[in-house]
């Protein structure tokens, strides 16, 4: 059971100092009234559990939180885990707005729909990447080897049945100081059909802060299990 400030709830009751409780649900997404167009996330004062039909405070030093909200309607969405970052990990990653709005499961924490589904990139034989990262060049390569697709090409992929990779690596800037900070990795991933364009599209992002070599062969290797996993998936034709 969380407590939170500024957050009103149609099932939850205010106590006498406004605040709401908020009852979590097993695997589900628990549904709120929240104010209008609200750009922040709640903030959590207290998390409790029931033992032995009585409430008990839990301490916590951490809280990952995944807030965003629509720039489109009144639909904002928090998800808080009360824990350490390894921790949060190890659970499921919840789905973005965008991927409920799609009805597709965040099945690799990974990467993030915003077009499509797992399904559209089952039976992916021809791979085209993109690569550049400002702390080493030919950075596609090793992408195309941790991947391990035998038809794969580099450079400027054009028109192209099978999946289009464009991973960039450039250098972060501070709006307080003149120095550079560390490069993100961002790479998008969109499965092409002849006649169609893109059916499919994904979003990795890396905020390790790891080498250009070791970012490139992760992506790659997650990339590689997006592939096996799709071609397990049962899917509906």
């Amino acid at each position: 059971m969380h407590r939170f400030r500024r957050a009103r709830c149609s099932s939850a009751q205010a106590d006498a100092q406004g605040v709401y409780q908020i009852e979590p649900i097993n695997d589900a997404i628990v549904t709120t009234s929240s104010l209008p167009n609200l750009k922040y996330d709640p903030f959590p004062s207290e998390l409790m559990e029931v033992v032995d039909g009585q409430l008990r405070r839990i301490e916590f030093r951490e809280i990952q939180n995944r807030f965003e909200y629509s720039t489109t309607s009144m639909v904002s969405r928090s998800c808080l885990l009360f824990g350490s970052a390894a921790k949060a990990r190890a659970f499921p990653r919840p789905p973005t707005l965008r991927e409920s709005q799609l009805g597709t499961s965040p099945v690799l924490r990974e990467f993030e729909f915003n077009e499509g589904s797992l399904c559209d990139f089952q039976h992916v034989s021809r791979l085209c990447v993109d690569a550049k990262d400002v702390r080493r060049r030919n950075i596609s390569r090793t992408i195309i080897s941790a991947v391990g697709l035998p038809e794969s090409s580099t450079g400027t992929c054009g028109r192209f049945d099978g999946v289009i990779v464009r991973y960039r690596a450039e250098w972060s800037a501070y709006t307080h100081s003149s120095a550079r900070g560390a490069p993100t990795p961002i790479a998008e991933v969109r499965r092409e059909q002849s006649g169609k364009g893109t059916v499919a599209a994904v979003i990795w992002v890396d905020n390790t802060g790891d080498s250009a070599e070791a970012s490139a062969k992760r992506f790659g290797q997650d990339l590689a299990e997006l592939f096996r996993q799709a071609s397990t998936t049962t899917c509906v034709k």
